[in-house]
């Protein structure tokens, strides 16, 4: 397969072999690089990037939400799962601050 395509979890990979990060030396998800281009730089080791609306597909850079590492994007799910009652859901991206 060249192009795009549909992974097994439900993300849009995109051709990329010259991606340091490309999965199997050729594929990366595409969040990653919509996120990384608004960024003007690869992500750092631990950055996760959350859909805000939970479409893994939904790559609009207003639906992309970075977190600084894996575990505080866990713990905001984690909050989400169990409802604290400091759970605040995510309605906007993060993105245009680094703009």
């Amino acid at each position: 397969l060249k192009g795009w395509h549909i992974n097994s979890q439900g993300y849009k990979m995109i051709y990329c072999p010259e991606h340091p990060n490309a999965s199997n030396g050729r594929y990366i998800r595409e969040h990653i690089l919509i996120t990384e281009r608004i960024l003007g730089r690869y992500l750092k080791s631990g950055e996760t990037i959350h859909h805000i609306n939970e479409i893994k597909t939904d790559n609009n850079p207003e639906n992309l939400y970075l977190f600084s590492s894996a575990s505080k994007h866990n713990r905001y799910h984690q909050r989400q799962r169990t409802n604290s009652k400091h759970f605040k859901p995510i309605t906007q991206s993060n993105l245009s601050t680094y703009r």
